[in-house]
């Protein structure tokens, strides 16, 4: 009987082992995936700003005629601006502790209804 009990601490042992090292390894893997992905979405990133800059310097190209090209690079260069701090403002106020709050979670656990 000890001998059998042994073995079984033993196979279970050996178990929660091989499953640690194959959870263990499942994770690595879905981390270089999860970084691949990130490069991928970096670069593309990049390449799209480049696009960006491309098409705002041929906005100020097609405006210089009209205005010309200084005035042309400071009436496209202020509407980039404040449209870039809208966005910020816009992010910033989305990321606020406030805003992360799991609202519903936190109503069900004092048992009011939730909000919507």
């Amino acid at each position: 009987m000890a001998g059998m009990f042994a073995d079984l601490i033993r196979d279970l042992t050996a178990l929660v082992r091989d499953e640690m090292a194959l959870a263990r390894a499942e994770i690595a893997e879905k981390i270089d995936r999860g970084t691949a992905g990130i490069m991928l979405l970096v670069l593309g990133a990049l390449v799209l700003f480049a696009v960006l800059v491309a098409v705002l310097r041929v906005i100020v190209l097609v405006l210089a005629p009209l205005m010309g090209e200084a005035v042309a690079g400071g009436v496209v260069g202020g509407i980039v601006l404040l449209l870039g701090l809208a966005l910020i403002f816009w992010g910033r106020s989305a990321w606020r502790a406030r805003a992360l709050e799991p609202r519903r979670t936190l109503e069900s656990l004092s048992h009011k209804e939730p909000t919507r």
